[in-house]
């Protein structure tokens, strides 16, 4: 209630504050409190809460690409990495620049297979190269072929295109692109190093 003065809008508005504070407070004592009021994930619940600030998130938009399995997750899981490993053999097989790199592998199907199992572990899924074809150390695998800049340049390309394909979040695609770029620079360096 207002009174003629306005002491009273101010009464209100302070128990309306309270009231919703109160309510704040069950619903994130609920969830719990994280360390020094940040924001944290609890493995029972499907929402990061931030008691502080008054924020609630979903797990996938508080983990960082490079956590855990974050960024397997946001490929689409291992079936989007299979939908990328398909659509970056077809722009290979379509793109005149990466004809010398597709000819490199003798069995397609195989390097399908092989590319795929390396990706899922290297986004944070299952290490499951190892346990199928030996440890992988990307420059030391390469090492027999005579891979030049325009080699490199040609794979990345279909990469890109691969990634720019993908149903997936235009930020992660960035991330994917930039951290791709880091091995496959290790194999040129090897290949230029001969």
């Amino acid at each position: 209630m207002l009174d003629r003065r306005g002491g009273g809008a101010v009464a209100v508005g302070l128990g309306i504050a309270r009231i919703l504070t109160e309510m704040s407070l069950r619903f994130y004592s609920r969830w719990g409190w994280g360390a020094a009021n940040q924001p944290h994930w609890r493995a029972d619940a499907d929402v990061t809460v931030a008691p502080r600030y008054g924020w609630v998130m979903t797990e996938e938009q508080t983990r960082r690409y490079g956590d855990g399995d974050a960024s397997l997750c946001a490929m689409g899981g291992e079936a989007g990495v299979r939908r990328l490993v398909d659509a970056f053999y077809d722009a290979m097989a379509r793109l005149p620049q990466a004809k010398r790199v597709l000819m490199m592998h003798p069995d397609i199907p195989l390097a399908r297979e092989k590319l795929s199992v390396f990706l899922v572990g290297w986004l944070g899924g299952p290490k499951r190269y190892a346990e199928r074809w030996g440890p992988i150390r990307i420059p030391v695998a390469h090492a027999h072929l005579p891979i030049t800049r325009a080699d490199h340049d040609a794979w990345l390309d279909c990469m890109d295109q691969a990634v720019d394909g993908m149903p997936i979040r235009d930020d992660f695609k960035v991330y994917f692109k930039e951290q791709i770029r880091v091995p496959a620079g290790r194999v040129l360096a090897r290949s230029c190093g001969k």
